[in-house]
C-alpha cells in the first residue's frame, strides 16, 4: 500500500528545504508537517462524520497542511523576536 502522504510528499519536502533555508531550524522537519498533515486528516474526517452535506477533499487538507508549517514559522519568529526584545 502506498504512503497517504504520497501524493504531498513532494511538495512538503520542497517547502521544508525552502523553510530550511530561510532559517527555520532543522528539528522543524517531516514530522512536524506530518503532524499538521494527520491534524488536518482528522478534521477533514470529523466535518464528514458531522457535517453530512460537507464533503472533505485533498486540497482542503494540504492547504491545512501548509497553513500548519506556516502558522509554526510565525510562531518561531514570534518567538525569536520576543526573545531578543529588551525589556524597560
Amino acid at each position: 500500500m502506498p504512503p497517504v502522504d504520497r501524493d504531498a510528499s513532494d511538495f512538503l519536502m520542497r517547502s521544508l528545504r525552502k523553510l530550511h533555508r530561510w532559517g527555520v531550524p532543522l528539528w522543524f522537519d517531516y514530522g512536524g508537517a506530518a503532524a499538521g498533515f494527520l491534524l488536518s486528516a482528522l478534521i477533514e474526517l470529523s466535518r464528514l462524520a458531522f457535517l453530512p452535506a460537507r464533503f472533505p477533499s485533498v486540497a482542503d487538507v494540504a492547504a491545512n497542511t501548509f497553513g500548519a508549517m506556516v502558522g509554526a514559522l510565525l510562531a518561531l519568529v514570534f518567538m525569536a523576536r520576543h526573545e531578543h526584545a529588551v525589556l524597560p
